[in-house]
Formats: structure tokens, sequence, C-alpha cells
């Protein structure tokens, strides 16, 4: 065939005279990075890159200029953390990963840099191959991977993509113009007329008939070299009522395996072209010398409903495959198959699996144990795979330490050699405890960051490969046959020793969104996404699965399908379930039923952010009554038992008595708390994987700094609230032994130290172990436990009321039996007062089981922090109840000062709450709301003998209260003017009127010829010129003195003068006589 070609870029001088490659002759290191990128759809403006290497964190980098082959980025590598690193990653996207030009990871060669230090490579739309030269050879074939020195990339001539519009109208893109005449369109190999489109390299025609999304259209063009035939697909609405008409499928899918011939079958309704790749090994050479690197290509004919498929005769089992696909003109290589039933090692090939030659021998006769149509008939023990055989003291064979084949091994135990204590230990652990289902962790192959040949431990929550079991819990992760084998002996070895298996089932979110097998087939078809583009986040790890469109739905309800059948799964637990719309969670609920109405389904009814799905449709607490036969994690009985989760230091009802209502209603299965239509609705738990130990919570609640009886006393209380209430109880594996994780609150990813059940701390806590099978066995042999409908409940179950801080109790009567329980979560102890009858006890807060601790009458006393349950006993087996040894704490009166002053508030203050107090030791005086502070006002002056009373009527001893006289001490205004008696309001006087001592007295009115004086009017004196008036007296004057004696110079001036003025002057002196006038 004959092949277009654009001439590429540079022509490199040596490479054309000298016929060498010039990379091969470069500088040692590389200074600069130049990628040359071509799109035959010219949109290379809207793509940059994501370059990483190592470990390090990658960056985006833009394309900065262009050249003849298309757009060009320039990076110089020093200073950066590229410099001196011998390869780099690279991505192709648009923005915020809106979209990638092929999905997986490619890495630049940057050994061989030109004599200039640059390396040069150029990147092809569609194209996996690196090229590092601008020519090619004659003989190149970029799909061996041999050489890639040796060729460049090959700008084609090519049908880029088609697909129907939502006009239904279809549209096109080539490489290169044609015309209309270059066209035809084939529905069901019949051709069909057209209008619209005349010459282009794109174009848009109008079908001259009604399209039927239902049949295969074709396009072909003649492209000049070839003529290529393309199916039109339907266009990436995925939500529209034409996408899901044309490719909602209901056949089966992946490797359909017989002895002779395998069905290959893959939905990729986007696709133009798909193939699949065959290989011998599940991993290359690069990985173990025995791998394969050449696949085995076949191409796949497209069948209906965008289902390609290829039928490949032999017996293809153990054979591992990959499929290729071209989406919109780009070609994505080496997918896993999204329904593979097992892989090579790390996930990274798909493995065509027939399951009679793994299964092993006695497979076909297994099953779960029967009896588990009601779900409260189950006791639930949350386990990882590793976590049961992980520590050395397991004393198992070290091979099968942290697998699958951990859970076969029987009749292990250890022995504490300081305290001489045995203990069983694994599967004979599990046995011994007597729980009826153990759930697993997730268990399903992981994302492939974890090396499956030396994994570190991770609970799994970050799925990859749904169908098919993990292969680093295996004993050879390059088998993808060990694998499956080795989970159905896991799985019948519990079987076998009666206990059934749930699965952990995490379909709400995929470990790698881009990477992910269905993603890179059907882009963004699995997720919702945001209206940027962007991946939802209702998970909060970094995308949320649309289990609302058909085939999503489809591939989760024929994956648990395949877990029910071909692992005899007999339970599943979803996470995040309100991820999930409601009613694929009812749909699967049903097909499961059909399988074996046994398995039963439990989630968390919750998410983890703001989930995209409307809210009236998710799988949450909002939708459980229209979920009836789905369980729900009840964390609303969680929380009011041991304190709040999210708050380490919150304290709860076996910590303080709080919560004592919610209590009660979780004892009724919550079926009047708004929470589901039974109690089979309820999971009923206290601890899980996820947060704090129970023993680390409790730790944190009470300030403890270690263990301390009162700390395990109360684990014992939250379980035994579990174990005895309506609904399905539910155990975080190693609760029966206090498990810590010193404080982790998050071990998803912490080392096996931290996460493993230490059989050391068993043999250590082997009394709180024993409790545990005390009231497990107790739950399992009395169905008043076990009661599911609401009138049920209603009619065999009454609270008591006893009295006494933080009590409850109720009488159970289900069938005829007759049980008492009592739980105290308050801080004291109290005296049940029995119902009538002989009461056995079966289960104080030391010892449970089904023998008899006694049987009593009347009374029984219950100490903090302990669950008592009673049966109907006989009355010739009464015994006298039991005096405990407890410290008895008498009241003490605990002020510090026994006098205060007449008038004054006594504050009366207590250890314990006063329920009574006298003032003189005959008369007492109730207290309305008892307190452990009474304030006494009032008291006249003189000497009390004060004794207060508990809620025993325990009295103490006295108190001399003094109340002292007040000494009234004169003191005067002046000293302290600001006192009452000082302060005087001031007289306030009218204009005719003065103020005289404090009084307003009228002022008088005088006539002109008289004057006010003192308030009284005087008539005026008329003095002589030789008088003056003195008070109103006419008082002679004085005689005038004499001023000179007549003598000297100024003798001559008489007595008559009246002034001797000097006035100085410039230039003289001059004297003035003023003479008087007659």
């Amino acid at each position: 065939m004959k092949v277009k070609k654009i001439v590429l870029g540079i022509i490199l001088t040596l490479t054309l005279f000298m016929g060498m490659n010039i990379t091969k002759v470069g500088a040692v290191t590389a200074d600069t990075l130049v990628v040359h990128y071509h799109r035959y759809d010219d949109r290379e403006s809207e793509f940059d890159m994501w370059l990483w290497t190592g470990d390090l964190e990658g960056a985006t980098y833009d394309f900065n200029s262009s050249d003849s082959y298309g757009a060009v980025a320039t990076i110089p590598l020093s200073g950066t953390d590229f410099n001196g690193v011998s390869s780099i990653g690279v991505l192709l996207k648009v923005g915020n990963w809106a979209e990638q030009d092929i999905g997986t990871d490619r890495f630049i060669d940057m050994t061989n840099p030109n004599s200039s230090g640059d390396v040069h490579v150029y990147l092809l739309q569609g194209e996996t191959f690196i090229s590092y030269v601008s020519s090619d050879t004659a003989s190149c074939d970029r799909n061996s991977y041999i050489d890639p020195e040796e060729c460049a990339q090959l700008i084609e001539v090519k049908l880029l993509d088609t697909y129907f519009n939502n006009s239904l109208d279809v549209v096109f893109n080539t490489s290169i113009s044609v015309t209309s005449a270059d066209i035809v369109v084939l529905k069901e190999g019949v051709p069909v007329t057209f209008t619209g489109f005349t010459s282009g390299v794109s174009g848009i025609l109008d079908l001259n008939e009604a399209v039927d999304v239902t049949k295969k259209y074709e396009i072909q063009i003649d492209l000049g070299t070839e003529v290529v035939t393309n199916i039109i697909r339907v266009g990436d609405d995925y939500d529209s009522q034409v996408f899901q008409d044309a490719y909602n499928y209901d056949g089966t899918l992946g490797a359909i395996y017989s002895s002779t011939e395998t069905t290959f079958k893959l939905w990729a309704p986007l696709s133009s072209e798909v193939e699949l790749n065959l290989y011998t090994a599940g991993h290359t050479t690069t990985t173990r010398s025995d791998g394969d690197n050449t696949a085995e290509v076949h191409t796949m004919s497209y069948l209906e409903k965008g289902v390609w498929e290829v039928s490949i005769p032999g017996d293809l089992h153990g054979t591992y495959y990959t499929f290729n696909v071209v989406n919109s003109g780009e070609k994505v290589t080496d997918i896993q198959d999204p329904y593979s039933l097992s892989l090579g090692v790390n996930g990274l090939r798909s493995m065509v699996v027939n399951f009679d030659a793994i299964n092993p021998t006695g497979w076909d006769s297994d099953s779960g144990v029967d009896g588990y149509t009601s779900p409260n008939d189950s006791i639930i023990y949350e386990l990882h795979v590793r976590d049961l055989t992980s520590q050395a003291a397991w004393g198992g064979p070290s091979e099968y330490a942290k697998t699958y084949m951990g859970f076969t091994v029987t009749g292990t135990s250890y022995t504490n050699v300081n305290n001489g204590v045995t203990v069983s230990t694994g599967l004979a652990h599990l046995i011994e405890l007597g729980i009826t289902h153990v759930h697993l962790l997730p268990t399903y192959d992981q994302d492939n960051w974890n090396d499956e040949r030396n994994m570190a431990f991770n609970w799994g929550y970050n799925p990859v490969n749904y169908n098919s079991p993990e292969g680093g819990y295996s004993t050879d992760p390059y088998d993808g046959s060990v694998r499956i084998n080795e989970y159905q002996q896991m799985v019948m070895a519990l079987h076998e020793n009666g206990i059934n298996i749930i699965q952990d089932v995490v379909y709400n979110h995929t470990g790698n969104g881009s990477g992910y097998s269905f993603n890179q087939v059907v882009p963004n078809y699995f997720y919702r996404l945001n209206s940027d583009g962007s991946y939802s986040n209702g998970t909060g790890v970094g995308n949320e699965t649309a289990s609302e469109r058909y085939m999503v739905r489809k591939y989760i309800v024929d994956s648990v399908e395949m877990w029910a059948t071909e692992y005899h799964i007999d339970g599943f637990r979803f996470d995040l379930m309100a991820v999930h719309d409601y009613e694929t969670m009812n749909i699967l609920d049903a097909k499961l039923e059909l399988i074996d109405p046994d398995i039963f389904v439990y989630g968390e009814p919750w998410g983890g952010g703001t989930i995209a799905l409307d809210y009236n449709l998710q799988a949450g607490k909002n939708n459980i009554t229209n979920m009836p036969n789905i369980s729900a994690f009840n964390d609303q009985f969680r929380d009011a038992i041991k304190g709040s989760t999210w708050d380490a230091n919150g304290t709860g009802y076996v910590t303080d008595s709080d919560g004592i209502y919610d209590i009660m209603k979780g004892i009724e299965g919550s079926v009047n708390w708004g929470w589901g239509l039974t109690s089979t609705q309820s999971v009923n738990y206290v601890s899980a994987h996820d947060n704090l130990t129970l023993y680390d919570k409790l730790k944190a609640a009470t300030g403890a700094s270690g263990y301390t009886k009162e700390i395990d006393y109360q684990a014992r209380l939250a379980n035994s609230i579990v174990m005895f209430s309506q609904g399905i109880p539910f155990l975080h594996a190693g609760v029966d032994f206090l498990r810590t994780k010193g404080g982790d609150e998050n071990s998803y990813d912490a080392s096996d130290l931290v996460n493993q059940l230490s059989w050391v701390r068993k043999s250590m806590y082997e009394d709180s172990f024993e409790y545990y099978k005390g009231i497990i066995e107790i739950r399992k042999e009395y169905e008043s436990f076990k009661m599911v409908s609401e009138t049920d409940i209603e009619s065999n179950l009454t609270f008591l009321y006893p009295t006494g801080n933080g009590m409850i109790g109720y009488n159970l009567t289900k069938n005829s039996e007759d049980i008492l329980v009592y739980h105290n979560g308050g801080e004291s102890i109290n005296d049940i007062s029995l119902p009538s009858g002989a009461w056995t006890l079966i289960a104080d807060r030391d010892l449970a089981g089904l023998e008899s601790l006694g049987t009593f009458t009347a009374t029984y006393p219950i100490e903090k922090a302990e669950t008592l349950v009673f049966i109907r006993g006989e009355y010739a087996d009464v015994i006298a109840s039991p005096i405990h040894e407890v410290e008895l704490v008498l009241p003490e009166i605990t002020n510090l000062f026994n006098s205060v002053y007449e008038g004054a508030t006594f504050n009366l203050t207590s250890n314990t709450n006063i329920y009574e107090y006298t003032l003189d030791g005959t008369t007492f005086n109730t207290v309305s709301v008892p307190s452990t502070t009474v304030a006494l006002v009032g008291l006249e002056a003189g000497t009390y003998n004060i004794q207060v009373k508990d809620s025993k009527d325990e009295l103490s001893e006295v108190f001399v209260l003094t109340i002292r006289e007040k000494i009234v001490v004169e003191v005067s205004c002046e000293d302290d003017p600001d006192q009452d008696k000082c302060i005087v309001d001031p007289v306030v006087c009218t204009d005719d009127q003065t103020l005289i001592d404090d009084v307003c007295v009228d002022i008088p009115v005088c006539t002109v010829d008289q004057t006010l004086i003192d308030n009284t009017c005087v008539d005026n004196v008329v003095c002589t010129t030789d008088q003056t008036l003195i008070d109103n007296e006419c008082v002679d004057n004085e005689p005038e003195p004499e001023y000179f004696d007549n003598t000297g110079c100024f003798g001559s001036i008489g007595n008559n003068s009246i002034a001797l003025i000097s006035l100085a002057s410039i230039g003289g002196v001059g004297l003035y006589f003023l003479r008087k006038k007659s």
C-alpha cells in the first residue's frame, strides 16, 4: 500500500551524507528537551504536556513554538529536576485532564542527546510510539518497538472519526480533502443516500431516511490510496436517549471460554477500530526473563450495540491478552479487559480463565453455611487478609503468612512464655470465637503502584480490576491461575468450619481514573464529571463512578454475580454506598437473591464528599426505606454508644452515661429511629477498620495513658450492647482482645506491625476474649435477640426503666423466651429490682455464656460499665444475691471555709450529689435537683451542725458552720461622703426666693429709699459732707493728714496744694504744681 507522507521537520545532514544515526554520537548529558507534536485535527494549541521523572511530582509544560511538523516545546533542563535523568515521563493532555492523547504512561529516553546536548522527540496523535529522528527507514515497523531511533513519525492519510450527532446527522473527519463522490454510507450493508456535503476534510451528512440507531451503520471513504470503512457511532452524549438506545447492551462481555475456542467481547461504542493482543505470559521480559514482549494481534469485528468481538480457535486457558482501540483517530494500546477474570503480575495483562481447570478439589460441593435468610442471624467479624497471619506468633508456615492460604492452616496457637497462657491463632481463633461471617477488606486486584512481588500493606480501597483476586495475596502473582485457586481454597476452609465470607466491594470509585481500563476504552463514561470536565469527587479520593448509567450498572451487577457464582461469596459490603443510586442496589440485590437467598448486602450509607447525583436518588440514609433488603452501618447508634467518631476525646454512653434514649432506640433495631423498615437494615457496631480502634478511642476519651480495667469493662459494655440489640451485630477483628493501632486512626497504608492481629496481646487479655465468646454464644442461642419486624419487636421487647443514673433495662419474650438485659453506663453501682420470679444470671461484666452464674430473686447489684443478662430460672435454684466488693464512697462535705457573716450565701459542697441536708441534725431538707452544690441563704447568726445525704441515704460527718453577726460601724459623711445617708437631694428655689439654711425664703421687695440687708428692707441713712456711710450708719471723717512742713525749698506751697508731680524728661526736670480750685 502506497502511503502519503509529509516530510518531517529537520533533515539531519549527517544522517543523509554519512548514513549514520547522529544520536548515537551525542553529548553525554542532555541539557535541552525538544518535543515535536502533530495532530491530524490541527488542535495542537489546545494541548500541553505533563512531564515527570521517578517519584517526583510532575508539572505542566506548554508548547511554546511551532515548525512544519506541528507544535514544539523547548525545555531547558539545567536547574530542574530533569537535569541528568535517564528518562522523562510524558502525557499529552488538555487543561485539567479534560482530554488525553494516549492514556498510558510513556517515557522519553534522555541518554542519547545530539552534539548540542538536545534530545528531539516526535509525537503523533493516536500513536504510542516515540520517535527520536526526523526521517524513516524503509523497513520501519513502529509496532515492534525494537529500535525507535530508526523510525520517525509517519503522518498518514486516514479517516479520523465519524459519528452521529444529536440530530442523527453523520459527522466525519479525515486527514485529506474528499468529495461527496468519495463517500458511501451503509445501513446493515445497504447504501443510504445523503445530502449536505460537497467537499472538504470534514463534513456533516444528512441521511435521506430516518436513522435507526439500533442498526449497524458504516461509512466508506475513498482516500485515494485506499478505501477506508468505519463504524458510524452515536456521539458521546452518554446520557442522551439516542446513545442509550444505540449502545445499552445486555449480553455477556469479556473472554468467553470453551475448550475449542474463546470469544472475546469488548464494549467500545466510541471506537472505530479494535484489536486483540494475545501473549504467552502476563509480563514482559523486563519484569522476568520468561515474559513475552510480542503480541499476536487479531482484528476484532463490530457486532452490535457498541460491542466488538473476535473468536480464536483452540484451548486458550492461561493465555494472556489486552486490547487496542482507536477513538477519534487516537490509538490506545494494551488495555486490560474491564471484565478480566484474572491477570498476570501487577494486573497489566488479562488472562483467559477456565474455572473448571483451576477449581480446587471438592469445589463443586462447596457452599456457604445455610440458614441466614435473616441477616440478624449473622455475627460479622471484619478482617484484612494479611492481618490474620502477618504476626510471627500466628505459628503457621511462613510462606502462607499474609496470603489467602493462611486461612487454610488449622490448629495454630501461641503460648506466652511470660504468663504461660496458650491461645488459638488464625483460622482456629475465628472458629473458637464463634462468629458466623468473616468480612474481608477488599481482595480484588488493586492499583499496580503496589508491586505484587513485594506487596506493602494497604487496606485495598484503590480498585483497578474488580473481577480478579489480588495477586499480592497469592503465593505466585505471576500465574493468574494461582490467585483464583488459592482464593477458592480460603473460601472452602472457612465454609468447612461454619464461617461464611463477605466481600468488601468498592465500585464507587477507581484507583486510577484516567488510566482505568474502562475509561481508556470509553473515555469518561464510567464517571460523573463536573461542568469543567474534571472528575466529580463524591468519594474524597479523586473520582466517583456513575452507577446510574446502564453499562456501569450492568458492570457492577455482572461483577457481584460473578463473585457469588464462581467464588461462593455469601455477602457484599458496599463502600461509600451513597455514591451509588438506590435503583442499582435494589437490582443487584434481586439478582443475588436468585443465586442464593442467604446472600445479603449492606454498606456505608454516606459518601466522602459532595456527590454529583441527585440526593433523592442516592443509596444513603435518606433512602434506606427505599432499599428494603439492603442494610446499612448505623453510625447514630455507634456514636451514641462510644462517643463521636470524629472527636477522639468525645464521650458516649459507656463513658459518661450520655444518650440513654438513643441507646434505647438502637436496642429496638432503630425501627423507631427513622432508620429502616425492619431491624435487619441496621448494622450495629462501635468500631471498624476506619478511625480509632475501640480500645484506642476509650483510652483517649478517658484520658488514660495505658490499659485500665475500667477501659476493658467499658469496651465489653459497648459490644454487649451491640450483641444484645435487634439488628446485625458487627465486630472489628481483634476488638475481642482490646486491639490497638497505637492511636493511628487512618492506618490504610501503615505497616503490618500497626495493623496485624497481635496474638501476643490476645494471650495478655484472654479473659476479654472469653467474654466475647460468651456474649456471641448467648446471642446465637436466643431468638429474642434476632427479631425483624417492628410489630414483633414492639410485642416482645419491653423497657423496664430501672432506677439509677445511666441505667437501661428491658425484657425479651420472643418464642416464649424470658430474658432480662440490664446495662449500666453510669458512674456508680445500682441495685436492680428484679421482676417477680427466679432469674438465672448468664452474663455479667466478667463472665458470659450459657452456663448459670447463679439464680436470684428480688434484687441484684449491677456495677459500673456492666451488662447483666438473666433468663427465667427455677425457685429451687435460688441463692442469696452476692455482695460485690466495691469501694463505698460516703458523702463528705468538702467546703474549705466554715464561717461567713450573717446575710451572706453559703455554697455547701459535697463529693457526691446532695439529696438531703440538715442544719441541726434533726430536720432534713430535700434538694429538688440533686447536685454536688447547694446554696444556703438567709441563715441567722449562730452555729449550725450540717450533714448531707446521698442517693443511698448515706449520711456525712457533721460539718460545723458559724454564721457571724454583722457589726455595724458608723462612718461620718466627712470620712465617707459617698454613703447613702450623706447623699441629699439639692433644694431648688424659684426666681423670687433665696436659699437660707437649706430653706427657700421669699425675697422682700424694697422701696427706692430702702436697702435689702440680710433679706430685710432697711431705710437708707443720709450723711453730712463730713460723714461717711458705713454699715448703714454715718461716721465722721477723720482730719486730713499734713503731707509737707511748709519749710525748705517748697515752703511757699500751701495746704491747698493737692499734688506734686516730678516728670523726668530729656534735658531737665519740670515741676508742676496743681492748685485745687475753690
